[in-house]
């Protein structure tokens, strides 16, 4: 695993224990899979990217689309449970 990759991971995990400043804030705690699994999408995306040796100009605007379709989904899923 290169330095990249290490820092990836590292800034993914620092993020998401970040986000043990955000439970006074918030009620109840059903937003923390979305946001850990948009943690996810954008860690796994910038790895992946890499890996594959995509160009770097290119590997920023691969990890938004596939976060945008993520949150997409998530409100698909949060409209289907609501009818």
């Amino acid at each position: 695993m290169s330095v990249k990759e290490q820092l990836t991971l590292a800034a993914g995990v620092a993020v998401a224990l970040a986000l043990g400043a955000l439970f006074p804030i918030y009620q109840g705690t059903p937003w923390l899979t979305e946001t850990l699994g948009s943690i996810a999408v954008v860690v796994v995306s910038g790895l992946v990217t890499r890996r594959l040796g995509v160009p770097r100009v290119l590997q920023p605007v691969i990890a938004l689309l596939l976060l945008a379709a993520y949150l997409l989904e998530i409100g698909r899923a949060a409209c289907r449970e609501r009818v």
